[in-house]
């Protein structure tokens, strides 16, 4: 191994049961770890660690933390995001041929569009914050963040059937049709919100490592003075 990755054994071991789902706070844990070097290649022990979680097990990876939903604020982007773009999105380019499926007015037809909308956003209002409550979902591991996000679009899919189909009708049909397309107009904005939360979090905790980077050094220049 090159002398710039040079590394203890046990160093090692304690990184890699960390990223291994044992420990929680694993991220916060490796920046503390960071500060008990000499001062010395930082950034290659941190760059280090991020390409060593490469090597975890699926099933450590569906075990590990999802805070991108933690915050009230990042909920609240998600929520008004996928508000936005729906309603712009649906009836600027109207996919699926969505204006065919009702036969109504140019003004009509913007509002049922943007209804479809209206009505993610109230699910979601209402899936992200008091049914979490309900269901102690304070945090999510990815594992059960991706099995409240499949709830999520089912609830969309009846309700859309409820308002917009015939319930009474050809149900089976209908929810696998309702359920295909929700999945597939949810999908771009959620990626989208779900993107920009994660790069403003990582973007904080850079800094937060360069503040106590640049901080740690001149403590030791001090001392060396």
């Amino acid at each position: 191994m090159p002398n710039l990755f040079k590394m203890s054994l046990d160093k090692v071991n304690i990184k890699l049961n960390l990223l291994s789902g044992r420990n929680k706070t694993n991220r916060q844990y490796f920046i503390n770890q960071l500060y008990r070097n000499d001062g010395k290649n930082k950034f290659i022990h941190y760059f280090w660690l991020n390409m060593t979680a490469l090597k975890v097990k699926p099933t450590s990876f569906l075990n590990k933390e999802f805070t991108l939903l933690d915050k009230k604020q990042d909920r609240y982007f998600l929520i008004v995001t996928i508000l936005i773009f729906s309603i712009l999105f649906l009836n600027i380019f109207k996919p699926f041929n969505i204006n065919r499926w009702y036969s109504d007015s140019r003004f009509i037809s913007f509002l049922r569009l943007s209804s479809y909308g209206v009505v993610v956003a109230l699910v979601y209002l209402f899936t992200q914050f008091p049914l979490r409550k309900v269901f102690r979902q304070n945090t999510f591991s990815i594992k059960s963040f991706i099995l409240w996000f499949l709830i999520e679009i089912v609830i969309i899919s009846l309700i859309y059937i409820f308002l917009y189909g015939n319930p009474l009708g050809n149900f089976f049909n209908d929810f696998i049709f309702s359920l295909k397309y929700t999945l597939l107009g949810i999908c771009l904005p959620y990626s989208f919100a779900i993107l920009v939360i994660y790069y403003k979090k990582h973007r904080t905790e850079i800094e937060s490592l360069q503040q106590k980077i640049s901080h740690s050094s001149h403590s030791q220049l001090l001392v060396f003075i």
